[in-house]
């Protein structure tokens, strides 16, 4: 999964939102402000996870179920259970439907959970409406922020560019993964899925676009770049799809992989014929 992610995840799990109203909270009883502390001094996540359930099953009511929710996204995510995540960020916007740190769970990690279905896609795009809302709303007052609020904005327009995709709504795909590659232009999983949306319109002057983006997630070896398999798969495919649009010509090929590794959008000089 992408660094920036795993990054703004760390970030959006474990501080508190700049704007955030502190709220008082009580545990109900010693046994349960015991299990809190077990919970935080828990030394990695497959140890926090049972001392979650056990808090869970002692007190299913608590002032702490924000907490407890964050905690459990915050371990399932580390521990690799990503679907997990997912799930327990659901559960807690299906009654609180705009808060921010479980729409931006659900919109960072739901294009990560392997087959989606109908209803997982509602969910994340309406997550990922959620926080490029709250991103609005909200002005960064220093350069920490504003880092943050672009990450914002990468993710959001992602996970409405794989739900799109997903919904087989190549337009909208390729309008969403633009605007995210604008955010991160290293995004290379991105630039593999617009390609995706790009060539599937089967529209001759798009060829430009979907066989650069196609190149670029099969050249670029930098930060955030796709697995050496990965690569290799997009690189098997990118010779394919060239051969079919433009026929036979190792100069070409290669001369748009060397442009694609330098960006993840052609240059407006840059022109497949």
């Amino acid at each position: 999964m992408r660094t920036i992610a795993s990054l703004v995840l760390g970030w959006c799990l474990a501080f508190p939102l700049w704007c955030a109203a502190p709220q008082e909270k009580r545990p109900r009883s010693r046994r349960e402000y015991d299990l809190f502390n077990n919970v935080i001094k828990a030394p990695d996540a497959a140890a926090r996870l049972p001392l979650l359930d056990q808090w869970s099953e002692e007190y299913p009511e608590t002032d702490y179920l924000e907490e407890r929710a964050k905690f459990y996204v915050d371990a399932y995510f580390k521990s690799g259970q990503v679907q997990k995540a997912v799930d327990a960020a659901r559960r807690v916007l299906r009654t609180s439907p705009d808060h921010f740190q479980f729409a931006f769970v659900l919109a960072a990690l739901a294009p990560f959970v392997g087959p989606s279905d109908p209803a997982l896609r509602q969910d994340a795009g309406a997550a990922a409406r959620v926080i490029l809302a709250w991103e609005a709303r909200h002005p960064a007052s220093n350069t920490m922020q504003g880092e943050a609020k672009k990450g914002i904005r990468y993710l959001a327009h992602q996970c409405l560019g794989w739900v799109a995709l997903e919904n087989k709504d190549a337009p909208v795909a390729e309008r969403e993964f633009l605007q995210a590659l604008d955010s991160d232009p290293t995004a290379a999983q991105v630039s593999r899925w617009l390609s995706d949306a790009v060539l599937s319109q089967g529209d001759p002057a798009k060829n430009t676009l979907g066989l650069f983006s196609l190149a670029r997630a099969a050249s670029y070896d930098g930060e955030n770049s796709l697995s050496d398999s990965e690569r290799q798969e997009a690189t098997t495919q990118l010779e394919k799809a060239y051969k079919e649009r433009v026929g036979y010509n190792p100069q070409g090929l290669e001369e748009l992989k060397r442009a694609a590794r330098q960006s993840a959008i052609p240059p407006p000089s840059f022109r497949i014929p």
